[in-house]
């Protein structure tokens, strides 16, 4: 993948005191990024060429692939304007996206067709769940078969200005605060340190995410397990999306550590990717047997014991402090 001049300048400018910041960025986020940029055009192309759900499945999962693997930069414009949530608004316990969901197509509101407008609605209503929605609901929701058209239309088209967003961030400006970290005038990251150990929280946090909701919240206890509670799972990707992530953290990981070797929270991190691609209900059904239970334990401890080897060492290596609480994110 060829990258712009006007990155490959950045990169070199930023010198090798923060040289693993320029690995996340060119080795991690920038390729991420670029893939979910062409994945959500090439949905929205679909979308637009024939709106019917069969037609979208495949693209849908593409585009879904592609954010996960970066689904874990919840920095900087990620969190700008609520992108991240307009993306993937999960967990959703109150079932706000549903409902936002159900009031556009009562109402036929003609904000599908403002993009502009459409950035405004609830970030629960937009993204892959309310895609998800209108994609593999059984029952498909009921309304104008034409005004549900727009919907996914509109959803598809708004996923692309995000992504596109993301994108151009990790390009240009914010690129340049992390790399420009502790150079005069950024108040954002006043040392390299500091843009480190903002992208070292960002790895443990994802990790977090991974264990305590992606199956904390499905897994409930054994006596009380709560399948439905899982992520995507009408697409029934809900073990997919952890896999996914657990392999994009484990890139994020490699960059941010490359010049370095990792043994320990390497092999942790395998042990807990290999136990995700196993055998499994894709929609995290099986987590009501008790068989299915232990294993999506099993694998929430691995997650967990990743974790924490990697918390042990790492932060020497790149000179961050432990004293800080991961999910604070920057």
């Amino acid at each position: 993948m060829r990258f712009p001049a006007c990155l490959a300048t950045l990169l070199f400018a930023a010198g090798a005191a923060s040289a693993d910041i320029g690995q996340v960025i060119a080795n991690h986020a920038r390729p991420g990024y670029a893939a979910f940029v062409e994945a959500g055009r090439a949905l929205d192309e679909a979308a637009r060429a024939d709106c019917a759900p069969a037609g979208l499945v495949a693209p849908f999962h593409a585009a879904q692939d592609a954010w996960m693997r970066v689904a874990h930069l919840r920095i900087g414009p990620s969190e700008d304007r609520g992108r991240a949530l307009s993306i993937a608004f999960w967990p959703d316990p109150k079932e706000s996206g549903r409902r936002t969901t159900a009031g556009l197509i009562a109402a036929e509101n003609p904000v599908v067709h403002d993009p502009a407008a459409f950035t405004r609605i609830s970030v629960a209503a937009r993204g892959f769940p309310a895609l998800e929605r209108l994609i593999f609901a059984d029952p498909p929701p009921s309304g104008d078969p034409a005004y549900l058209c727009d919907l996914t239309r509109a959803l598809t088209g708004d996923l692309v200005l995000q992504a596109q967003a993301l994108d151009e961030a990790w390009i240009g400006d914010f690129a340049r605060l992390l790399t420009g970290a502790g150079q005069p005038g950024n108040q954002t990251y006043l040392s390299a340190a500091e843009a480190r150990q903002a992208l070292f929280t960002l790895l443990v946090a994802g990790l977090e995410m991974d264990a305590d909701q992606r199956l904390g919240r499905p897994l409930g206890t054994i006596d009380r397990p709560r399948p439905e509670q899982a992520e995507a799972r009408a697409s029934h990707r809900s073990r997919r999306n952890l896999a996914v992530s657990l392999a994009g953290l484990r890139e994020l990981m490699l960059a941010l550590t490359a010049g370095h070797r990792v043994p320990h929270s390497s092999a942790a991190l395998d042990r807990a990717i290999a136990l995700a691609g196993a055998a499994g209900a894709p929609d995290m059904s099986d987590l009501a047997t008790p068989e299915g239970w232990q294993r999506a334990d099993t694998l929430r401890r691995e997650i967990k014991a990743a974790r924490a080897v990697i918390m042990a060492e790492i932060p020497p290596l790149l000179g961050v402090d432990l004293g800080f609480n991961a999910t604070d994110g920057d």
